[in-house]
């Protein structure tokens, strides 16, 4: 992984590709706020089907990282071109989406070979 011009960048050489948000410090941020998390991201691998995006996250109250902390969302294709294309994991309905949010962690795909580029990523806001 690397950063440049502002976006998180990485290349993918094997099946399980993930980043932990907690790299950089526990985020300690309050999850009464927030419905979930978006992600911008352009894409490109290699597969014969589109794969998952998935997102976790741990808690204060729970920070082993886990099937019952996540979300999947398909994407639309195996390349999304040059494009940045916008997914939304909603865990309002998660009983585990509560208290302080320690990390985040992204699986760009699940494809053993491609790249990705992250322009941003953000916690929704309740309405």
């Amino acid at each position: 992984l690397n950063t440049s011009v502002g976006l998180l960048r990485g290349t993918v050489a094997g099946t399980d590709i993930y980043r932990h948000m907690t790299n950089y410090g526990p985020l300690n941020i309050d999850l009464s706020k927030y419905s979930g998390v978006e992600v911008s991201i352009k894409y490109r691998y290699t597969s014969e089907t589109p794969s998952d995006m998935i997102v976790y996250f741990i808690t204060d109250e729970d920070r082993t990282w886990g099937e019952d902390k996540n979300r999947y969302e398909k994407h639309i294709s195996t390349d999304s071109g040059d494009e940045f294309v916008v997914y939304t994991f909603d865990f309002s309905k998660n009983k585990k989406w509560t208290g302080t949010l320690r990390g985040l962690r992204f699986d760009a795909f699940r494809a053993a070979n491609g790249s990705f580029e992250i322009d941003y990523i953000r916690l929704i806001p309740k309405e």
